[in-house]
């Protein structure tokens, strides 16, 4: 009879088989989980929680990190943008209150009042089915701006021009286009001067984006340009203004413009001295900053609850390992003498201790992979669940079972046969 026999109802001659390990590992696992049934729940529970929060949070921040360069991308440098509290990120207002949204008279009025700034265009965004001819572009992003805009965010126009301050104060119905749009409308053809349906409307195309005007201000794979009062004519009056893009008059001149365009904001919308802005001005590297910020929080708050989850499963491991080595000391004994290796001892224990941080480790990682499908959508997040982090939370919960088991293994695996059948 082995060490194991009465667990794993197999008998092995000569000590322990390698190949048995993972047999022996579950018995020892199934043996303390009977013997220790609340201990080996709150194990289980606590490996899960930690894995659980760690697969979320890395999904969660997979899909953060993807939707905030994609928004970064579309800031041009040198640029600051006006938006209401929040909107820079899609929280809208974090006290439930009201924001009056920002208006084409605010960018007339910072245009005229404000000294430090040299440059103000309304920008508009709406979704709208395209097409030219036959061919459907679907669903596309199209911007509205003011005719400043290509010169602020320093567009290079590969073909054609971008619309004229004329045009875009008469309302015409021109557009600008990123090669990526321009090649699914027109394939081959040269757009210039062609139509593309916009919804309801036709619009003439008067230029083409080179594709170096990524990162300047839009990605130009699927750019759509036109005229800020056009398309709120279109739109019926139905859409606010998103932000208004602001160019001071040099870098050196970014404080005192932020100044002189709160003090003018404020003013407008009867703010009294004290209260808080409902506006905000930031700039892409603002943006960047407090998606660092908001980065670092989240994974704090994850390290600490995955961590805390770690301890306690790895606390429960212990405790569970070190009364199933007291239970079995006699039978210790025994097999040591019989000529049981002490690193096939150890082993056992080892794999008790591991498949129990396996069976919770791998209950929250399908839990959160799980939530990660559910939250996604919901959160309106790009990407998918971290695979990465799946393996990673995982290897952790092992590594945490291998680091709490290994102290009662040692134990067991170091007792004298004969102090053992004495104390026995």
């Amino acid at each position: 009879m082995t060490l194991f026999d009465d667990l794993s109802g197999k008998q092995v001659r000569g000590g322990l088989a390698t190949f048995s390990w993972l047999g022996w590992g579950l018995a020892i696992a199934r043996s303390s989980g009977s013997a220790n049934p609340r201990a080996a729940i709150l194990t289980l529970l606590a490996f899960a929680v930690a894995t659980a929060t760690l697969v979320i949070v890395a999904t969660l921040l997979s899909g953060l990190d993807r939707s905030m360069t994609a928004r970064i991308a579309t800031l041009a440098p040198d640029v600051l943008y006006l938006a209401t509290q929040g909107s820079r990120i899609g929280l809208g207002d974090p006290g439930g209150r009201a924001r009056a949204p920002l208006t084409l008279d605010d960018a007339e009025a910072i245009g005229v009042g404000c000294r430090s700034v040299v440059g103000v265009s309304p920008l508009v965004r709406a979704s709208l089915p395209i097409a030219a001819g036959p061919v459907e572009g679907g669903e596309h992003l199209i911007q509205g701006a003011g005719e400043a805009y290509p010169r602020m965010a320093r567009w290079a126009v590969e073909r054609g021009r971008p619309f004229q301050a004329g045009e875009a104060l008469g309302r015409e119905r021109v557009c600008l286009l990123g090669p990526g749009a321009a090649a699914t409308l027109f394939a081959d053809l040269d757009p210039l001067g062609r139509s593309v349906q916009i919804g309801s409307w036709s619009y003439a195309v008067t230029g083409v984006l080179a594709p170096d005007s990524q990162g300047r201000g839009l990605d130009p794979r699927d750019a759509v340009i036109v005229p800020v009062h056009t398309l709120l004519d279109q739109l019926g009056g139905r859409a606010a203004v998103a932000c208004i893009a602001l160019r001071p008059r040099s870098p050196a001149h970014g404080m005192r413009a932020r100044a002189e365009i709160d003090e003018l904001m404020r003013r407008r919308r009867g703010l009294p001295p004290g209260a808080p802005s409902d506006f905000e001005v930031y700039s892409r590297e603002t943006l960047i900053e407090f998606h660092g910020s908001l980065s670092r929080a989240i994974s704090g708050v994850a390290i600490l609850v995955g961590g805390m989850g770690l301890l306690l499963g790895g606390v429960g491991i212990h405790g569970l390992m070190t009364a199933e080595v007291r239970q079995r000391t006699a039978r210790i004994g025994i097999q040591r003498a019989a000529g049981t290796r002490r690193g096939e001892i150890l082993g056992g224990f080892l794999a008790g201790a591991l498949a129990i941080a396996a069976a919770g480790g791998s209950a929250g990682v399908f839990l959160g992979g799980l939530l990660g499908i559910l939250v996604h959508p919901m959160a309106e997040l790009p990407g998918g669940p971290a695979v990465g982090a799946a393996l990673t939370a995982l290897g952790l919960a092992l590594a945490s079972g291998l680091f709490f088991g290994l102290p009662p293994a040692w134990r067991a695996m170091r007792q004298s046969p004969i102090d053992v059948l004495k104390r026995a």
